[in-house]
């Protein structure tokens, strides 16, 4: 191999390109990464990911591509160049970690056991002022049962914050508000065996149901809120998680609620005014119980895909609408607190969820402009359907 040349060997973690509404992607699953590629990159990555054939992979391609003899060691010299400066020969840094280290058990400022998915989860927290977080954040899910049953415990802060599974430290992070997080995630895994996690909103609604995505900050938790606040369900109020079948399993988390859209809603709840504070951070959230019969009581698969912002500008009656187009759907979903088990996913199963689900930018002014504007393009998805 030539001096500073990339080292191939990391192509056995890659998988041959598949076809995407048109495009070329390159798969790489242990790393969680999606590449495209245009023709000639998908025939050099296609090498590289199949098996090691007889000869240079120069002379490999040119057999493939003779149109292109000329240029072949141009083009596998850019494609190598660009994908080694895209951290694809390289795996990803992980945190250094000690598995499973030892924990000592004390007595938790709070331990309640609860159902998540039918599965029985013991939830123990040492800090005060986090028990009080996870005791509102799941307050909604229903005890758990007998038999056996999960151990997951919030320690620290002294010794640092960690998360414990049976009685073993598996996970540290640097603060509360990044346990919390790993919480909620752990909580998820737990529940199922998900091909996806991926960060947004799941709402359904007369057995259709629709994902608001998007930063935080773009009102996807308001929105959310306000429209459990209208009759519809909630699937999943900040993490989703995808089945093999691209349905998401509701979890009744409760709805999470900022300070400054507090004024917005206590008049759809009229107990959120006297919540209790939690300070996350910077930022300051109350939680508010899911109503009755507000939670959703079986997986839905995603009719519309939404890229939600809240515009401050805009009347209340005004919502802007734009199509997405699927390579726009797919970078909604490929978000780095998000992941999607490409391992196990050989079907292609979520690609082609993401490519066929179809999908709105929309920009609102408020409430009614949003919930109008989602349930048009419901409407457009059942019309294409049944025609």
């Amino acid at each position: 191999m030539a001096a500073g040349a990339p080292d191939v060997a990391a192509c056995r973690h890659w998988r041959p390109s598949v076809d995407f509404a048109g495009l070329r992607l390159g798969l790489v699953p242990a790393w969680n990464a999606v590449v495209g590629l245009n023709g000639t990159a998908a025939e050099i990555w296609d090498l590289l990911a199949g098996a090691p054939g007889h000869g240079t992979l120069a002379e490999r391609y040119r057999a493939r591509r003779p149109d292109r003899a000329a240029q072949a060691d141009t083009d596998i010299a850019d494609c190598l160049a660009a994908w080694r400066a895209q951290g694809l020969f390289d795996p990803p840094p992980f945190r250094d970690v000690p598995a499973f280290e030892g924990e000592t058990v004390g007595c938790p400022a709070f331990r309640r056991g609860i159902a998540v998915a039918g599965r029985s989860v013991v939830l123990e927290v040492d800090d005060p002022g986090l028990a009080a977080t996870v005791a509102d954040m799941t307050a909604g899910f229903p005890d758990g049962g007998a038999g056996r049953r999960h151990v997951l415990r919030v320690a620290g802060p002294e010794g640092g914050w960690r998360l414990c599974l049976e009685g073993r430290v598996f996970r540290r992070e640097r603060d509360a508000v990044a346990l919390r997080g790993a919480l909620v995630s752990e909580l998820i895994r737990l529940a199922g065996d998900w091909h996806a996690m991926v960060h947004g909103a799941v709402l359904a609604r007369d057995g259709r149901a629709v994902f608001l995505a998007g930063p935080s900050g773009a009102g996807k938790s308001t929105l959310a809120a306000g429209l459990v606040a209208r009759g519809w369900q909630m699937v999943a109020e900040d993490c989703a998680p995808f089945d093999a079948e691209m349905r998401v399993v509701p979890l009744p988390f409760a709805l999470s609620v900022k300070e400054g859209s507090v004024a917005a809603l206590a008049g759809l709840f009229p107990g959120l005014a006297g919540a209790r504070v939690h300070v996350l951070g910077r930022r300051k959230v109350r939680y508010q119980p899911l109503p009755q019969g507000a939670v959703a009581t079986h997986p839905v698969r995603p009719d519309l895909v939404v890229d939600l912002r809240y515009r401050r500008d805009f009347p209340a009656a005004h919502a802007i609408c734009r199509t997405l187009s699927p390579l726009d759907r797919l970078r909604l979903f490929l978000t780095e607190d998000g992941y999607v088990d490409f391992e196990r996913d050989l079907r292609n199963a979520f690609l082609r969820f993401v490519e066929t689900t179809p999908g709105i930018a929309l920009e609102h002014g408020g409430l009614d402009a949003a919930e109008g504007a989602i349930l048009r393009q419901l409407d457009r998805v059942v019309e294409r359907c049944s025609g």
